[in-house]
């Protein structure tokens, strides 16, 4: 009995086989190596083969170019924003106990795919501290809405880096930039504020949390140069009468005699 013998052969052997005089013309180091080395040198022979093919094809054909993806305008310079001059309003803002004017207002959502709507920042600085909304109508602070922000932890490093001012960080300015995540009420978001204290100050820059707000900032009703407050004020207001059936005043004066009061 006897059993046939096949000789079997591999794709990779004919292969070899096939370039066997390309193979003896390498270093006999690299010839164990032949498929890693002439698959290295077709890459790089086909690659720009196929770049000038793509360029040749699209001019053939004249498809148009794919749109150039722009990036948002996220600088800001600060010089812009200076307060006008006058006297502010008698409502204040306070930042660490200096007062300040709130000029410019950056909100963003965390994360890619939401959105925020222009008019809901006045929302946000509700929440972030009650009446900061009444304090950026008074003090015409500009709004901006960034787009959705990757990383919570980095918003303020690039709300920091975009907006630039004169004076280098360190020395006194009157800019304060603040920056971090609102409060969860209900949905925390990313919220920069630029305001303009009366004095210059070396605060410079402050890296929020969502608790550090409310301890931060503070609005306060002040009196103005004539030194009268402000008549709409919470304090100035006139308290309400007591309700009731108002009782007529029936008393009548007492009479004068030249002796003295009658009895």
């Amino acid at each position: 009995m006897s059993f046939l013998r096949h000789d079997v052969r591999f794709p990779m052997d004919h292969l070899e086989e096939f370039l066997r005089p390309v193979i003896d013309l390498l270093p006999e180091s690299l010839q164990e190596y032949w498929l890693v080395v002439l698959g290295a040198a077709a890459l790089v022979v086909l690659l720009p083969l196929a770049w000038y093919k793509r360029r040749l094809l699209r001019a053939l054909l004249r498809l148009p170019r794919r749109p150039v993806r722009e990036e948002p305008q996220l600088d800001e310079d600060l010089a812009n924003f200076v307060p006008p001059p006058g006297l502010p309003g008698p409502r204040r803002l306070f930042i660490v106990g200096v007062p300040a004017r709130l000029r410019l207002v950056v909100v963003a959502p965390p994360g890619k795919g939401t959105t925020i709507a222009e008019t809901a920042i006045g929302e946000v600085l509700d929440q972030v501290r009650w009446g900061l909304e009444a304090i950026a109508r008074q003090d015409q602070a500009a709004f901006r809405v960034w787009p959705g922000q990757l990383s919570a932890r980095g918003f303020p490093a690039i709300f920091h880096r975009r907006l630039h001012k004169a004076e280098p960080e360190g020395q006194p300015s009157h800019w304060v930039l603040l920056a971090g995540p609102t409060p969860p009420r209900p949905q925390s978001v990313l919220l920069g504020l630029a305001v303009w204290t009366d004095a210059a100050t070396t605060i410079g820059q402050l890296t929020m949390d969502a608790a550090q707000w409310m301890k931060t900032l503070n609005i306060e009703t002040v009196e103005n140069q004539e030194g009268v407050a402000d008549p709409a004020a919470p304090e100035h207001a006139v308290p309400p009468r007591a309700e009731g059936p108002s009782v007529a005043n029936t008393s009548r004066p007492v009479p004068k005699t030249d002796g003295g009061p009658s009895a």
